[in-house]
This record gives structure tokens, C-alpha cells and sequence, in this order.
């Protein structure tokens, strides 16, 4: 690796990890992992990485999966659960203020002790089920989660991009920064009919090794794909919402929007 003098505003301790081959497609030679996660150079630095043996017929690709912004997510809330007019015994969510019923507010954080984070932008993905989980009484429901044994689907269109604001000149070490956005429009129509949804908001799919970049509202969800061609899957690998309690002492923690009508 090979970093041009001035590229970094401090001293900082650069790793490059090799995981080895790719478990899930064969065809990966080796993955490695580059930190600390919100670095960033200027002027930009270099790195050669070594490569497997290729003939005439076969090109060597190599795949960049950053973690786009640096950031990682802390918390989620749907907007039905937040303190409004519309729901005075709500919770108090930090820069959420619903106007409506259907959409999310959530929160996320710079980790970096060293570079702030400039720009943002987060993938919107939601999801539907037919029917949900039932809470126990108040003060002891864990939340309500997809039933997995009937219909589970993703909605279409399947995503939205939406990038936060963020603060002028950037999102400082350590920072934490507020987004919200309403389902109703652009993404709810695209579910099928009547159902309960559930969304994943996310800097970048999360892994075993980076499940702070993702935030899932609610437990058993979509599977998601590992490979180009979906031929294997796994579980959500990312965090879900904190435990808060609303001014009625009822647990809000993993949730479902009802979206029926």
C-alpha cells in the first residue's frame, strides 16, 4: 500500500486483512479487509493486491464492497410509535417528528476517532408478510415479527437510496446524525395488497464482520442472497431496534408496519 504524503490529517494505524477465499463463490481468489473503516485519502493512496493465474480467455476482476459512509446505524423506530399529535403516549426519538403513520426515523453514528464523514447515503428495503407475530401483554413483548410460515415477499420496487443530511462540513468523530422518511408514496404502493411491512436500512449489506452498517425492523425477514446469482442465502446479518418504552410502559423494540387496508 502506498499512501502519498499529507493523505491523512493525522497518524493512523492501517490494516489489510486477508479472510482467504470467498466460502460462498468459488470463483473469488481472496477477500480482504481494509481499516480502519472511514479512512479516507487525499490525494488518494494505492494498493496491489497479488492476483491468481489468468489465460488469454479470462479477465481478473476486482470487487470493491465499501462501507460506503462510513457510518453505522444505532437505532430504528417506525413513525406510529413516536410522540406526536397523532400519538400523544408515543416515544421521544431524537430529530424524528411524524407527520403521519407510515414511515421510520433512525439514527447512526461516525465511529471514526479521526476523519469526519462528508457525505451519506443509505438503501431503503422493504419488505411484506401476511401475517405477524402477536405481542404478549404490555412491558414484556420482545416486539412483533413476520410470521415466516406464510407469505414473505420483498415489495416492488424492491429499494429507495436516501441520503441524510448531515451536518455543515460533515459528521465529526464520534458524531451522531438523525433520518427519517415516509413510506407512504414510494415505497408502500409497491407492496401487494394489504399486509404488514417491515424495512431494512442499510449503508451497506451487513456481514459477521461489519453488522453495525445494517439495521433490520423486525425479525424473521427475507433471507439475503451471497452470491451474484442467489444460489446460496443467509440471514440478516445486521443489529435491529433498542428496547424503549412509551409513556403507557409498553415495550417498543423490533416492529412491523401495518399496512393494511
Amino acid at each position: 500500500m502506498t499512501v502519498p504524503p499529507g493523505a491523512l490529517s493525522t497518524s493512523v494505524r492501517i490494516s489489510i486483512v486477508d479472510l482467504g477465499g470467498d466460502a460462498n463463490d468459488p470463483r473469488g481468489y481472496h477477500i480482504y479487509d481494509l481499516g480502519p473503516s472511514g479512512t479516507f485519502f487525499s490525494p488518494a493512496a494505492t494498493i496491489d493486491l497479488p492476483a491468481p493465474a489468468a489465460d488469454s480467455t479470462q479477465t481478473v476482476v476486482i470487487e470493491v464492497i465499501p462501507l460506503t459512509t462510513g457510518l453505522i446505524m444505532l437505532d430504528m423506530v417506525q413513525l406510529f410509535d413516536v410522540a406526536s399529535t397523532l400519538n400523544p403516549n408515543g416515544i421521544t426519538f431524537a430529530g424524528c417528528n411524524p407527520t403521519d403513520y407510515y414511515g421510520i426515523c433512525f439514527s447512526f453514528m461516525n465511529p471514526s476517532t479521526t476523519q469526519t464523514v462528508t457525505t451519506a447515503e443509505v438503501r431503503i428495503a422493504p419488505w411484506q408478510c401476511y401475517s405477524a407475530t402477536n405481542d404478549p401483554p404490555p412491558g414484556t413483548a420482545p416486539g412483533d415479527h413476520c410470521d415466516f410460515t406464510g407469505l414473505l415477499i420483498p415489495c416492488t420496487p424492491a429499494d429507495l437510496d436516501l441520503t441524510p443530511q448531515l451536518p455543515v462540513g460533515g459528521l465529526p468523530p464520534g458524531g451522531i446524525g438523525h433520518a427519517s422518511i415516509n413510506l407512504t408514496a414510494p415505497i408502500l404502493a409497491g407492496c401487494l395488497g394489504s399486509s404488514f411491512v417491515g424495512v431494512d436500512a442499510l449503508f451497506r449489506e451487513p456481514d459477521a464482520s461489519h453488522m453495525t452498517v445494517g439495521i433490520r425492523s423486525a425479525k424473521d425477514g427475507p433471507r439475503v442472497c451471497t452470491n451474484a446469482s442467489c444460489t446460496t442465502t443467509t440471514l440478516f446479518q445486521g443489529i435491529y431496534p433498542l428496547k424503549k418504552f412509551n409513556q403507557l410502559n409498553y415495550l417498543i423494540e423490533d416492529f412491523l408496519i401495518a399496512a393494511r387496508f
